[in-house]
């Protein structure tokens, strides 16, 4: 059985899906410590000047030891509205309709949590690309596992305190420090999922490849996503 484990990312790119789609079983762990400017919080789109821009989550100040599932969106500033307004540059896109109405839908969850609304954006986009991966939230388990030691160990434990898991999935950025040793010694493969960017049609050029989701389904529809989304080789 495959196991996938990530951070709760704010729309990502095709990759992320990808690799739900790929596993058994996947798991959103909120219960690490938060990083300030990564993709939890922001992800990239097109913009009406060529190139990309950013849409972005504004969070509340935290210690900088807190946990993700510890954040809080700062909801006193209309980062919803603002993330609306940016998608318009997209209006002659052929799924603008249906893909608009979805963001501003998954981001109407009543909930200033991050790690919430990053969970609902991950249910929510799944459901649209028809991916039926079952997808648990790691502070929510009933699991015991050993403390982490080093950072590539955090799928390592999981792994070994859930039955029947044989592989680990894990983005390509992993490759670099992760130690496959330590999981061919406890009787796991590690797999790390490097995706193939197909170019489609974009209002631009050249193509921006690796923007966030919705870019992905502004422009295809979901049978040719699912199809993107099986484009990739494993390192």
């Amino acid at each position: 059985m495959r196991l996938g484990l990530n951070q709760p990312y704010f729309f990502p790119y095709i990759g992320h899906y990808a690799l739900i789609k790929q596993v058994d079983r996947y798991i959103i762990d909120d219960v690490v410590q938060f990083t300030d400017k990564s993709w939890m919080t922001r992800n990239r789109i097109l913009k009406p000047q060529g190139g990309w821009q950013y849409i972005h989550m504004p969070v509340k100040k935290h210690p900088v030891k807190s946990a993700i599932r510890e954040i809080y969106v700062d909801s006193e500033k209309p980062w919803k509205k603002k993330i609306i307004k940016q998608l318009d540059y997209y209006r002659k896109a052929p799924y603008f309709s249906q893909i608009s109405s979805l963001v501003e839908e998954l981001l109407s969850i009543d909930s200033s949590r991050l790690s919430e609304i990053n969970e609902n954006i991950t249910r929510g986009v799944c459901r649209y690309l028809r991916i039926d991966t079952p997808i648990e939230v790691l502070s929510q388990m009933q699991i015991s596992y050993e403390p982490p030691q080093a950072p590539d160990e955090w799928g390592l434990n999981i792994c070994r305190a859930l039955p029947q898991i044989t592989e680990y999935w894990n983005a390509p950025g992993g490759v670099a420090f992760y130690d496959r040793k330590k999981y061919q010694d406890a009787g796991l493969e590690i797999r790390f999922q490097k995706m193939i960017l197909d170019e489609y049609p974009q209002k631009g050029d050249p193509f921006e490849p690796g923007l966030s989701i919705i870019d992905v389904m502004m422009f295809n529809d979901v049978d040719r996503i699912r199809q993107m989304m099986d484009h990739y080789e494993l390192i």
